[in-house]
C-alpha cells in the first residue's frame, strides 16, 4: 500500500503548503502530476515520486505562460499589498484585522458564475476584483502575513442561509492568544436586484 500511502500524505502536504503560501498564486494546483514508481527488489520495495506538469501542458494557472509573465504579477500584487497595508492608520492588533476584513468585503465581488479565471486565488481578488470564498480566504491571509498577524486558512463544508451544506474555505485569526473564525465570503452581502 505504500503507492496509495505516498498518494495521500503528498496530497495533504500539497493541499497545506498552498494554503499556507496564498502568494503561490500562479501554479494551478490541478496541472500538477505526481508520478510514483515502485521497484521491488527480493524483499524491500523502493518508490521513486516525481512531480511535474501533465503531460503536455503547463502547471501555470490561466493567463500566465511564462516567467515574466509571473514576476510581473507578483510585483504588481505585492504593490498593491504594500499599498493596503500603508493605508492602515490604526496599528492596533484588531483594529488592523477589522480594516484588512472590511477592504476585502468593500472592494471584491463574489463570482456567481464559477467560470471566471483566478477566481480561487489571490491574483483574482487583488487585480480582477471577482473571487469566491477560497480567492477571499487567500487574500485575507495574505494581507494578514504583511501584517505578522498569524492567520490560517480552513477549508470544509459550511451551512450556508438555506440550510444547505456546501465546500467553503474561511479564516482563523489569533488575537491575543485566542483563534476566531473570520468569513470575508459571507460577511460580503450579494445584493441583488441593486441597492
Amino acid at each position: 500500500g505504500g503507492e496509495e500511502k505516498l498518494g495521500k500524505a503528498f496530497q495533504s502536504a500539497w493541499d497545506a503548503f498552498l494554503l499556507d503560501h496564498p502568494e503561490v498564486f500562479y501554479i494551478d494546483a490541478s496541472r500538477v502530476n505526481l508520478s510514483i514508481i515502485s521497484i521491488t527488489r527480493g524483499n524491500s520495495v523502493h518508490y521513486e515520486v516525481t512531480m511535474g506538469p501533465k503531460e503536455g501542458a503547463s502547471y501555470l494557472a490561466d493567463g500566465f505562460t511564462s516567467e515574466d509573465q509571473v514576476n510581473q504579477a507578483i510585483s504588481q500584487i505585492e504593490g498593491m499589498r504594500n499599498e493596503i497595508i500603508g493605508k492602515i492608520q490604526r496599528k492596533d492588533t484588531y483594529s488592523q484585522i477589522l480594516a484588512v476584513h472590511d477592504y476585502l468585503v468593500d472592494s471584491l465581488e463574489y463570482d456567481i458564475s464559477l467560470q471566471k479565471p483566478n477566481i480561487y486565488n489571490i491574483y483574482g481578488s487583488f487585480i480582477n476584483k471577482t473571487v469566491v470564498c477560497e480567492g477571499y480566504a487567500k487574500s485575507f491571509k495574505y494581507l494578514l502575513d504583511g501584517l505578522k498577524i498569524p492567520c490560517i486558512i480552513v477549508s470544509g463544508n459550511a451551512t450556508d442561509s438555506d440550510g444547505k451544506s456546501e465546500s467553503h474555505a474561511w479564516n482563523y485569526v489569533r488575537l491575543e492568544q485566542n483563534w476566531y473564525g473570520t468569513d470575508t465570503t459571507w460577511d460580503d452581502p450579494i445584493i441583488e436586484g441593486g441597492g
